[in-house]
């Protein structure tokens, strides 16, 4: 046999390995979008009316301005948001929030007082660990009493 005609055959037999292997480059599929997790703020200047609806049902306005401003800041606190579906129990008050632009929000707290949901998004949003709820649940106590 010739070089050239070995040439031809090592050329033939080299070339569907050099053209497969360049073209096998590993392609990792793309990780799944994250979900956006939405930062929820609400400005005190913006609030109408703000309503705790108890165990039973019951309506409790928060008519005290300095109230108000204390609930703002603690759902306005640091909370680390999870995405919809983190959280099926609440079960400690809901509050509703009449906005000035006529916008209704709707919160549902849970683990006595630890999270609330944005019944909106289905969003939960937890309190860190070094933040207490006491406070809140003091105040829940109070407007509750002052409303019966």
């Amino acid at each position: 046999m010739s070089k050239k005609f070995i040439f031809i055959i090592l050329f033939f037999c080299i070339l569907p390995l050099t053209i497969s292997c360049s073209s096998s480059q590993e392609v990792t599929p793309p990780d799944k979008e994250e979900q956006v997790k939405p930062e929820f703020r609400i400005q005190l200047q913006d609030v109408a009316t703000v309503f705790i609806v108890g165990s039973q049902g019951n309506l409790a306005e928060i008519t005290d301005t300095d109230d108000i401003q204390f609930f703002i800041n603690h759902i306005n606190s640091d909370y680390e948001a999870e995405s919809p579906g983190a959280v099926t129990e609440a079960g400690y008050r809901d509050f509703i929030i009449n906005m000035k632009d006529g916008k209704v929000i709707n919160l549902i707290f849970g683990g006595n007082g630890h999270y609330f949901v944005v019944s909106e998004t289905n969003f939960a949003y937890f309190l860190k660990p070094d933040q207490s709820t006491n406070d809140l649940r003091d105040l829940v106590e109070r407007i509750e009493k002052e409303n019966k």
